[in-house]
């Protein structure tokens, strides 16, 4: 079927869906990621002042992953309509599949890396925020990828991948990654 035969069919790109709870998902996700940019541009900007301040690798290093989960939340702001209107899915589908898979793996991006032992953090507990920050991100990507991935662990499948609205809930909690990070940095680095 063509592009042009699936449009008449449908009538309308903007043809919402008949599962109201995926609409109501399309909504959460629309509200959620439109503060993404503001708050990460917001942190990014304190970020750069500070270093202009007092060089320090680490606040580049923060930069950074910042600047990939502003890309990773821009993409769900240009992918949320989806949900509330599938005929955009079915038309765009390729295009689709290529912004969410490249925006939903600059997470990797925020893996931990190893410290330069030379370089140390001037007080312990300026290492200890760090190291609680990078835990509880690193422990909020693992949980995402144990249940976003149930062939890769298939003695443990917590939810039914092919229904929808567990893709939209899991899509939704990629979404909340994106503030986790600036969330973790705001608390522990004060």
């Amino acid at each position: 079927m063509s592009v042009t035969s699936n449009l008449t069919i449908s009538k309308s790109l903007f043809e919402l869906t008949p599962d109201m709870e995926l609409f109501y998902f399309g909504i959460i996700v629309f509200v959620f990621s439109i503060f993404n940019a503001p708050i990460l541009a917001l942190i990014i900007t304190t970020l750069k002042m500070k270093n202009a301040q007092s060089p320090n690798m680490a606040f580049l290093l923060m930069n950074i992953i910042n600047f990939c989960l502003l890309g990773q939340g821009l993409g769900h702001l240009i992918t949320f309509p989806c949900l509330m209107f599938p005929n955009l899915l079915r038309t765009f589908e390729t295009v689709v599949r290529i912004i969410g898979g490249i925006m939903n793996t600059l997470w990797i991006c925020d893996l931990s890396t190893a410290k330069n032992l030379k370089s140390s953090v001037a007080s312990r507990r300026n290492e200890i925020a760090i190291l609680f920050q990078s835990s509880l991100v690193t422990g909020y990507i693992s949980v995402m990828i144990f249940v976003w991935h149930p062939a890769l662990f298939t003695t443990f499948q917590f939810i039914d991948m092919n229904d929808i609205t567990n893709q939209a809930i899991l899509n939704f909690m990629w979404l909340v990654h994106c503030y986790v990070n600036p969330c973790m940095l705001l608390v522990f680095n004060k």
